[in-house]
């Protein structure tokens, strides 16, 4: 959402998933208003499911095992959630699709090259 500074429609399947963790009005808002956010209100309001860590410190000494733990487990959390929902995986393309369309038309619009100008040089 953050591109919308530069006029560029970012693809991250936020169209979809956003406004489905926190309710259409909370998306709108965030990605209106593009402040910050910090994880203890991403977590409040479902943006995120957990907070790793109480510091940065913390986090990093439990990131590696926990990324590990995902590599080992991934395989079969994708192929169980593929087979739970079959048409949530024809709605994502979908959406990637579209957010992908509208990505493109921004590429050929003035106010972005502009904008992307004042953000490099500037």
């Amino acid at each position: 959402p953050h591109y919308r500074k530069m006029a560029l429609f970012g693809s991250e399947y936020w169209t979809y998933s956003l406004p489905r963790r926190v309710g259409i009005p909370m998306a709108e808002e965030l990605t209106t208003n593009l402040q910050p956010l910090l994880a203890t209100e991403a977590h409040r309001i479902g943006m995120i499911d957990e907070i790793v860590g109480t510091d940065a410190e913390d986090l990093n000494n439990q990131l590696h095992a926990r990324c590990l733990r995902l590599q080992a487990d991934s395989r079969d959390l994708l192929r169980q959630k593929r087979a739970a929902t079959p048409s949530l995986w024809a709605t994502l393309e979908e959406h990637r699709h579209q957010e992908l369309l509208r990505m493109r038309r921004c590429f050929h619009d003035n106010e972005y090259h502009e904008r992307r100008r004042k953000f490099v040089y500037h």
